[in-house]
């Protein structure tokens, strides 16, 4: 679990920074964006659970099981980023 833990830096910073190179992020760039974010989590818990089992058993045991919740809550994610963007966004842009 400590893997999975420390990935997530990993996981924050890939997902800003295809976020932040985004001029304006739309749902499939936002959502792409975590995504890659749960590739880097899965893809370092499954390495190391792969040192004690099998790199199947490892998927099977360590993404699979949550994959998807992780995407239904990665598009729901997307869904409250763009809404909240637009709150805090727009009024600042009429305002110029």
């Amino acid at each position: 679990t400590v893997v999975y833990v420390v990935s997530f830096l990993g996981c924050t910073y890939i997902g800003g920074y295809i976020v932040a190179k985004q001029r304006l992020p739309n749902f499939i760039t936002t959502l792409s964006a975590l995504v890659a974010g749960l590739v880097v989590v899965y893809a370092s818990g499954s390495l190391f659970l792969a040192s004690f089992f099998s790199i199947g058993q490892a998927f099977a045991i360590g993404t699979l099981p949550f994959l998807g919740m992780d995407l239904l809550k990665a598009a729901a994610a997307t869904c409250l980023f763009l809404s909240m963007r637009r709150l805090i966004i727009a009024p600042r842009n009429n305002k110029i």
